[in-house]
């Protein structure tokens, strides 16, 4: 951790471009990994500068999009054992601060992985220590159980910035269902209102986007 902590001094912190951390959270199905392959191709049209980890090497969706190796590509660990994924997300934030990009994680068992880092570094007052703002990505169906895995991960508190993104995902919702059926549940759930999420929160639709806009 020292590495991370040493790569910006305070005053050169204070006085960086803010950027983005962006790590999602959520079960596998849920289709976060889409939000953010949307969020790369958004931020990368726009002219910004955006590394991507793959720390999902069974199912690595988002190497598929962005091949490892090429002008822009993804970042793996070693293998998915904590210990590597632990030592790659050290190596990822210290090349954020040095590239001065913003930062996406695509990190499988986000619970497991966040408590086993939480544990060494304050992930939330880190980046916002060397001049970036952290974000969740909380995503659901319309499943209990979908919520119940966000909200664990949430109430732990090992990565709960001030601001989070909550996606309900409508392409998970059952035939024969509205999505306004399927996630009123949740949306009525007194959970929402206590985290703090709802303070400015909105409404809206991703728009589906095509494949190679990168």
């Amino acid at each position: 951790m020292d590495s991370i902590q040493q790569a910006v001094r305070p005053a050169d912190a204070a006085n960086a471009t803010r950027r983005v951390v962006v790590i999602k959270m959520g079960r596998g199905r849920g289709g976060g990994t889409t939000i953010l392959d949307w969020l790369i191709q958004r931020a990368r049209l726009a002219g910004r500068r955006v590394l991507v980890g793959d720390g999902d090497r069974r199912n690595p969706t988002l190497s598929g999009f962005y091949p490892p190796g090429t002008p822009g590509g993804v970042f793996q660990p070693a293998s998915d054992e904590t210990a590597d994924l632990k030592d790659w997300i050290t190596g990822m934030f210290s090349l954020m601060v040095q590239e001065a990009a913003a930062l996406v994680l695509d990190l499988p068992g986000a619970d497991r992985v966040l408590a086993e880092y939480g544990h060494d570094l304050a992930i939330v007052e880190f980046c916002e220590a060397v001049g970036f703002d952290p974000l969740a990505l909380l995503v659901s169906g319309p499943e209990a159980d979908d919520f119940e895995h966000v909200l664990t991960i949430w109430r732990a508190g090992y990565f709960r910035p001030r601001r989070a993104i909550l996606v309900l995902n409508e392409f998970l919702v059952r035939r024969g269902q509205t999505p306004a059926g399927a996630f009123d549940p949740i949306l009525a759930r007194p959970e929402l209102p206590r985290s703090g999420c709802h303070e400015r929160a909105g409404g809206g639709r991703v728009p589906a986007v095509r494949r190679g806009a990168s």
